[in-house]
């Protein structure tokens, strides 16, 4: 799986593996957060055999705010080592503190905020109440 996961991060065209600058501090997702846009990708790839587990994934603004709430940073060896990766996911624009950042949501359990020169990764593997809004949590060790 994790060979899968990695080919399946590797393909996805959305995300931005942009160094995460460690001086600069993350977003704080417990301050106001403003859901500016939200926009599903699902149909480029409906159908596709490698898309199906994407077929009946959504989520909406009023799960975004709750995964925003709730999620963690995270180190990108961690999003590889840990994390699963499908190609579906949802992204927008959000307002978080007064600064506009751009997301996407991966249907395993991860995201980034972005700006014009840093990305910051989250994952929801430590509050299993987000698990109702992802495809799979965390990747269990074999």
């Amino acid at each position: 799986m994790k060979q899968f996961s990695f080919l399946l991060l590797w393909l996805c065209p959305i995300v931005s593996f942009a160094q995460h600058n460690s001086k600069r501090k993350a977003p704080n997702l417990r301050g106001k957060i403003e859901i500016i846009s939200l926009i599903n990708h699902k149909e480029q790839n409906k159908g596709k055999y490698y898309y199906k587990p994407c077929d009946t994934w959504n989520i909406d603004r009023k799960a975004i705010y709750y995964i925003f709430r709730h999620a963690e940073v995270i180190k990108t060896l961690d999003l590889h080592d840990v994390y699963s990766t499908y190609l579906c996911y949802e992204t927008g624009k959000a307002k978080i503190d007064g600064k506009i950042y751009q997301y996407s949501i991966n249907g395993g359990s991860w995201f980034t905020l972005s700006t014009k020169d840093t990305t910051y990764y989250y994952g929801c593997a430590q509050d299993s109440s987000t698990n109702k809004y992802f495809l799979s949590g965390i990747d269990e060790p074999n």
